[in-house]
Order: C-alpha cells, then structure tokens, then sequence
C-alpha cells in the first residue's frame, strides 16, 4: 500500500522530531554518565586516599587483621563490592568482597556497559620509607549501584524526551499539511489528471511562491518535452537491462568487483578488480575466481555460490596468493556475493574489499601479546599457558618432561661495554640457535632480559631416562650457546647457566615449575657457571633462606643492627699504627654473625652499598669522637673495606668528600682498602676515582694481593699506597705450601715501587719472624691483636 505524500511528511516530520529528541536525550545522557563517571572516580580515589597511610603501614608490617578492618571499611561503601591487598611480595595480605547491592538484571547489565567505569582498579601503596617498595590494592566496583542510578535517570529523561517529541511533531504536522501537503496535493491529483484536455487550463495553485512557480512551468514545458519524455524513460528501462548499466554500477564502487557464472567462471571485472589482481580484465575473463584463491578450490566456492540461489547474500572471508615476478603476495579480501540477473541471464556478483592491512595489524597485535618482539619466541605470558597445558597432559598419560631455564652468564658486561645494540643482537642470535636446535619438539620462550626457557616434551615414562635425557640435551645447548658470535668485527664468547626441573610432580603447576628451575639455574651460576644442575628440595630451602637473609639486612640497617669492630695493626716493634674496620651483624635471633655470612649475599643483591656506607659513616664519626677525646694520636690510619659495587657508584667520591667534610675528618687519616679485579676490570674509572680522593690525602691499599689477577701496569700508575699479603700466603709459610718465594717477590716489588706492606692473617710467631726475616715490618692477625668491637679498642688506645 502506498502512502500520500502528506502521510509520510507526517511520518518523516515525526521520525525527525524522534531522532533529534532522541540525539538531545543521547547527549544529555552522555554529558550525564561522563559528570557521574568522574564523580565516581574521584569519590572512589578519595576513598582510596583516606586508607593509603593505614594500608602502607599494615602492608609494612604484614598485619592481617588491620588490612582486613581496612578492606571491610572500603566495601561497606556502596561503590565497592571486592577489595584485596597484596604486599610489596605481590602475596594476598587481605581480602574483603560482598555481593551486588541489586541484581544484575539485563537491564542493569546494559546499564553498567554505558556508564564504562572500569570494575578493577589498582592502586599502588606505598610501603615504608622506600620508595621503591609497593603493595597494590585492587578494588571491585559495585557496578549494580552505578547501574541502577543510571537506569532510574535514562527511564526519567526517555519519558520527558518522549512527551517533548510527540507535542513538537503535532505542531510541525499540524503547520506543514496546512502549508506544504495540503497544495501538494492538490498538485498531484493536476498531475494525475493531466492528460485530459481542461486539465492545462484550470491551475491547482496560482500563488506567487515556488509551488506557484513549479505549476506554471511544469505547465508550459508538459506539451513540448512529452514526446522526449517518453523517449527518455525507454532508453532508462532499456539501460538498466544491459551489461552496459551493470559495468556502470561496478566502475563506481568502491570494491573490486567479480561478475562470475555460478560456476565460479569470470564473466566481468572493474577497474579495482585488474588493479587487485595485476591482471587485465581481457585477461581475467575466462578464469575461474577459485583459481586466486588460496583457500578454496572450484567445488568449495560452487558451493558458497549454490547458496546465493537460496540466500540474497552470502559473505565469507578469502585470501587470494597472487603472483608478481618472482615473489607470492597474500592478500586478504572480504567477500560478498549476491545473485543478480542481467538480460534474463543469471550471475553471482562478488565485491571483494581488501583488508590485508586490517589482518596484518591483527596479527601484529597477537604478535605482541604473546611473542618476544626481539627474539620471536614465546614471552612469558604464552610460554605460562603453553607449559600449563603441558602439566596437565603429562599428568594424565603419565608421561616425563622437563623446563630447561637458563640465561647468559655475565651478559651484563656485553651490554655496559658494548652497548645494547649488540646486546640485542646477542640474545637475537641465541634465540635463534635455540630454535635451530629443538624445533617443533620443544616449548622455547623468552621471558626477560637474558632468560630463556625451554619445555622438553613427553621425555621418557621414568624419571632416570627423563633426567639423562635433559642432561644430553642441556650439554648440548652450552655448547651451541658457546659457539662464538661476530657482531661489527667483534667475536664474542658466550656461556649458559642452565637449571632443569621436572614435571608432572605432586599439584606443582606453571609458576612453580618456572620458580624451581630458576632456583637451580642459580644453583648452577653459584657454582661457577657454564652448567647444569636440576632442582632438589634443598635448593628451595636455601633459596628461602637467602630470601630471608636479604630480608634481615634491610631490618638490620634499619634498626641499626650493625656494629662496628676494629682489629689493631702493628709495626715490627709491636708498636700500634693502625687498624682496620670489621663489621659485624647483631642478630636478634642468631646472634653476632660474621662477614662471611651475609657480605657475599649483600653483594649479590646490591645491599653491600648500603652496608658500605653505614660502615664508612660510623667509621669517621668514631674518627670525630676519638679526636674529640683526645686518643687519636697513637692511630696513625683507619683501614676501611670498599666493595667494587660501592666503588664504581657515579657518587662513590663525592659521598666519601661529604663524609669528611661533615665530620671535619682529614683524609690522611684513612685509608681504602680494594680488591685486585675491580682495578683490573675497570682500569681507567678506578684510576679518576682514587685520583680524586687523593687530592684529599686518603691513601689505598689492596687488600688480598696475589690472590686475583695482578698487573704491573695498575701497580706503577695507580695512586696506591700499600700492599696487604693474603692470609693464605702468610699460611703457606708454615703449613708445607711453600708461599715464601711468593711473599718475598711481593715484598721486594712493593719495596721497589715504594709502597707499604702489611701481611694479615699471622697467627703464629713463627709466621711472624718469617715475616720479618722476608722483609716485612707492619703485621695484622689474632697473633697480634683479634677484631674487637670499638668500645674495647677505645680503651687500647687509651692505654
């Protein structure tokens, strides 16, 4: 059934006022959900910020029960259902949750996706003093309250917009079927009528307007242009039936167009559809559109066409691998084809719209969610859930595998001293040999820095066979890995520290499968390196306990844990001279605990800096205090260890000018003791540095000499000072080892270059006179005088 003119003006004019109420409400309602969005937000943050200082406090000090009291407070809130905190460990300190307030029906579903307020936020809370230390608290929105406010207001501003548009659209039908239908139709029943003889000679509208206008020429031009007209309209109708009007359409669409026979044979192309494929259209014609394909054969898109017959359009996905010179080139085409009819002849029109720049960015995307964008293996993330589903799988059948995880040993050094560049290009090349080596047989990830991992699959059904294995396999990889590798005419060599551990064992699942490879991986490093070793329990233990013992240092520098303990330093007529600073840790627990037992840890976790300076800290304010009392006249030097991470710190030397300039303390009363290999391994820094400090009088010694790499050239141009013989030369005199030709060379080289000698560790006498015989005049060990803490050493000064 047809519809007037002025039915549908009325319809149009109250669809109009619909769509524009409707756009009016729709942005009131969006300007409305972004003032609450943010309003929500910023409630939610000060509710967050009221919490942050007790939460901090409670994470500091693992107290469950007040991050609890905390996390019931914040749900309470009608905005928040959830609320978990984790500790600065990323371990669950507290969690509090309640249900929805209403429920989520679908309305209130649709509700909470147009408020979009994200339903997890995290926070980071900040943990002690240490600014680097965070817990995170993570909230869950109550999106049933956000919800059912908005509902309540969509349905208030839905009615008003309503009962505004239906009183707008009655005066606008109301004002155009007065002004515009009304002569309109009378116009159409002229136009109806207008082959009757009178029809021309009676207007239906005479106003001086455009309808007016309209009549008046439609009138005078009817007769003349009637028989054109006619013409007109048959040349249109026979247009349309011909080829000519179909290639009319295909030219102006903004697809590659394909006109085929239902069996998939070419019949027609446009001008996008030549520039698609590189083909002409003389050249195309003929071709069957399956033969581009690279998905489907004849029969698969016979099939696809079949079901144009029955369905007006059919859309389906196609790759078509087209050929230019010598290189295959994909391109990814969405398709859509449909039935037409041309001259009683019926054919399958495809539009096939390029989206290879959309698909290419698709797969870039998942690319970079699950793939190490440097190397192309698996990150951490795919790597998880690909060695997950592998647990599970050899749980059921009973089957062996095992984690291989390992890292470049010092690959640090290549990136400091050659730059990350070549770096990157290192661990480039390891991935790829990683790949080279296991193939589709293994899981290879990377998951960070230099760490690799590497899932051997379906090993063996006993663990022995599963273990020899590995062990084959993991010899093998040190050996690609020490392969040497040349980057910008520099050959570089590699090794690998590997750490294996097994699965299907006891619950254990991805994470703790990766921690305990990890743990032996470092068991493998502590044990020189360029290894392997598997997981056992103990390593776990120890792990932990390594853990807690980094735990205890940062308590014992906050409590002031430490002491500070001085072993005397003699000349050859038993005269005090010297003395060197010891540290020793008061545990409150294990009581007074030796260097050895926590400095290798400290330097390992880069803690030995903050230990360093407390050491050198105390040191110079016992220096002020033994000033102020008068004692320090019989102390010639204050000997005090310096780790080489301390050292190569870009501040090392302005700490140490502050510290003496804050205590008024005069360099030449201390002096640095260094290792051999930080002056070797960084000849040039170390140079500037102990220049520097030299300026200000403190003198170095190095300490241990002999037992690293010694070089004549950093003994004769480094501002040095002094030379202490190792214990195990000073030993080697009087337990058969035979050191004495060793000490004597030191002591005689030293003597050259004019530096002082002291010999530690003496223990006996008779090292002692040894000592003296060689040419040695300044001692330090038990035989002379055991560590003490300061207070006892204050009172031999006094003596």
């Amino acid at each position: 059934m047809k519809l007037s003119i002025s039915v549908r003006q009325a319809v149009y004019v109250l669809v109009a006022s619909l769509c524009c109420g409707a756009l009016s409400s729709a942005v009131q309602m969006y300007l409305g959900i972004q003032q609450d969005r943010a309003v929500q937000s910023e409630t939610l943050a000060r509710s967050i910020d009221l919490h942050r200082d007790t939460l901090g406090s409670a994470a500091f000090i693992l107290d469950e029960s007040q991050a609890n009291e905390i996390l019931i407070s914040l749900i309470r809130q009608p905005l928040i259902k959830h609320a978990l905190l984790l500790d600065d460990f990323k371990d669950v300190l507290a969690e509090q949750r309640r249900n929805d307030t209403y429920p989520m029906t679908g309305y209130l579903t649709l509700a909470s996706v147009l408020a979009n307020i994200p339903s997890v936020q995290s926070y980071d809370i900040s943990v002690g003093s240490d600014s680097s230390r965070y817990a995170q608290l993570t909230v869950t929105i109550d999106e049933s309250v956000l919800a059912h406010e908005l509902l309540n207001r969509l349905l208030v501003n839905f009615s008003v917009s309503v009962l505004f548009t239906i009183v707008l659209a009655i005066i606008l039908v109301t004002l155009s079927y007065v002004y515009i239908s009304k002569p309109v139709i009378n116009i159409a029943h002229w136009v109806k009528n207008i082959n009757r003889e009178d029809a021309l000679v009676t207007l239906p509208y005479t106003k001086d307007d455009e309808l007016g206008i309209l009549v008046n020429r439609f009138s005078k031009e009817w007769q003349s242009n009637q028989s054109a007209s006619i013409k007109l309209n048959e040349m249109v109708e026979n247009l349309k039936r011909s080829e000519r009007f179909a290639r009319l359409l295909m030219e102006n669409s903004s697809d590659a167009m394909f006109l085929c026979h239902y069996g998939t044979k070419i019949h027609l192309v446009n001008n996008l559809a030549e520039n698609l494929t590189g083909y002409s259209a003389t050249q195309l014609i003929g071709k069957s559109l399956a033969g581009f394909s690279g998905i489907y054969s004849d029969s698969d898109l016979e099939s696809i066409f079949s079901k144009v017959i029955l369905q007006e359009i059919q859309g389906y996905e196609d790759t078509f691998v087209l050929t230019l010179g010598e290189k295959k080139k994909n391109i990814y085409l969405e398709c859509r084809a449909c039935s037409i009819v041309i001259d009683n002849e019926a054919f399958v029109m495809v539009n096939a719209r390029d989206i290879t720049e959309k698909k290419l960015a698709q797969e870039k995307i998942h690319e970079l969610a699950y793939f190490d964008s440097l190397t192309r293996l698996a990150n951490r993330s795919l790597f998880t859930e690909q060695i997950e589903r592998e647990i599970k799988l050899h749980q059921a059948n009973q089957r062996y595998g095992a984690l291989l995880y390992f890292d470049l040993d010092q690959f640090k050094k290549i990136n400091d001293s050659l730059g990350h560049s070549v770096g990157d290009n290192v661990l480039i090349e390891v991935g790829s040999r990683v790949r080279q080596m296991f193939g589709a047989d293994a899981l290879c990830g990377r998951i960070g820095g230099d760490e690799f991992v590497i899932g051997l699959l379906d090993l063996a059904d006993n663990l022995s066979y599963a273990a020899e294995q590995a062990l084959q396999m993991s010899n093998s990889l040190l050996s690609g890995i020490s392969e040497p590798l040349h980057f910008e005419g520099v050959t570089l060599h590699t090794t690998g520290s590997i750490g294996i551990a097994f699965f299907p064992d006891e619950s254990i699942d991805a994470n703790e499968l990766l921690r305990r490879a990890d743990t032996a991986m470092y068991k493998a490093k502590s044990l020189g390196r360029n290894g392997v070793q598997f997981f056992e329990r103990e390593m776990q233990y120890a792990a932990q306990h390594l853990l807690e013992l980094e735990e205890g240092i940062h308590q014992a520098l906050d409590q002031n844990e430490f002491e500070l303990w001085i072993q005397p330093q003699v000349n050859i007529d038993d005269v005090l001279f010297g003395a060197e600073v010891l540290v020793r840790w008061n545990h409150p627990k294990r009581g007074l605990l030796s260097p050895p037992t926590f400095i290798p840890h400290a330097e390992e976790s880069g803690l030995i800096i903050e230990i360093d300076k407390w050491v050198l800290n105390e040191s110079l304010k016992q220096i002020t205090q033994w000033k102020t009392d008068e004692v320090i006249g019989k102390l010639e030097t204050l000997s005090i260890n310096v780790s080489s991470t301390f050292f190569l710190q870009i501040d090392f030397v302005a700490y140490v000018i502050d510290l003496l300039n804050k205590y008024q303390v005069s360099g030449e009363l201390v002096v640095l003791e260094i290792t051999e290999n930080l002056l070797l391994n960084n000849f040039e820094l170390a140079k500037n540095k102990m220049l520097q400090l030299k300026n200000r009088g403190i003198s170095f010694s190095i300490d241990d000499f002999g037992t690293g790499y010694s070089s004549l050239k950093y003994l004769k141009e480094l501002p040095l000072d002094e030379l202490k013989i190792d214990r195990s030369f000073v030993n080697g005199l009087t337990d058969g080892s035979n050191t004495q030709s060793i000490v004597e060379v030191v002591i005689t080289m030293a003597k050259n270059l004019q530096l002082g000698v002291i010999a530690e560790g003496v223990e006996t006498k008779e090292q002692r006179d040894l000592l003296s015989k060689l040419g040695c005049k300044q001692f330090q060990g038990y035989l002379l005088g055991r560590p003490q803490p300061s207070a006892e050493f204050t009172n031999l000064l006094y003596k």
